[in-house]
């Protein structure tokens, strides 16, 4: 779909930041290393590294974190999006597509429809 990614999520020891990033660049993964971004940020009081690159004409997001990632934050919002596309059927879900083609990430379309204060947050909070 236009204006989407293939997020790549990874448990990382980020004691060992250095060589993570020194796997993925010297793979064959990232063909062009000086068109890549690393960036450490903070979610939730966590450091994470996020790297972003392309890989053809597609916009590939590895984020690594400190823990399973069943429990990470990108996963945990994927499988609430699944439940909720279920639940809410067809016509939801293409009205999701539509956000997205417009260029929304994901959590903040199903917000939009959801009315959802935070998304990020509310996402998660969902039954």
């Amino acid at each position: 779909m236009d204006g989407s990614d293939l997020d790549i999520i990874c448990e990382v020891d980020l004691r060992f930041e250095e060589d993570f990033l020194d796997e993925i660049m010297f793979s064959k993964l990232i063909p062009y290393k000086n068109k890549a971004t690393v960036e450490n940020i903070i979610l939730n009081n966590e450091k994470c590294i996020v790297i972003n690159f392309m890989l053809e004409e597609f916009l590939i997001e590895i984020f690594g974190q400190a823990k399973p990632t069943t429990q990470q934050n990108a996963y945990l919002h994927m499988i609430a999006e699944y439940k909720i596309l279920l639940e809410k059927g067809e016509d939801f879900k293409q009205k999701i597509i539509e956000l997205k083609k417009k260029g929304i990430k994901t959590e903040l379309a199903f917000g939009m429809l959801l009315n959802l204060e935070n998304p990020y947050e509310d996402l998660l909070n969902l039954k």
